[in-house]
């Protein structure tokens, strides 16, 4: 149980990108505007990722999003 923590704590960023595309994913269902914000800040976290693991096309992919 303590490595599940530790690499939550390690990879912070990448967990909270997922489940703010979850949130993104309810947003849209539901058709509220705020899915938007929501949806450039996954986007946004996604390329930092990318950038952060070197997978350059992964980022530039996140940018047309």
């Amino acid at each position: 149980m303590g490595t599940l923590f530790n690499w939550i704590y390690q990879n912070w960023v990448e967990v909270t990108a997922a489940s703010i595309s979850i949130i993104y994913v309810i947003l849209s269902v539901k058709e509220i505007i705020w899915l938007w914000f929501v949806g450039f800040l996954s986007a946004f976290l996604y390329a930092w990722v990318y950038a952060k693991s070197g997978f350059y096309a992964g980022m530039g992919l996140q940018a047309y999003y």
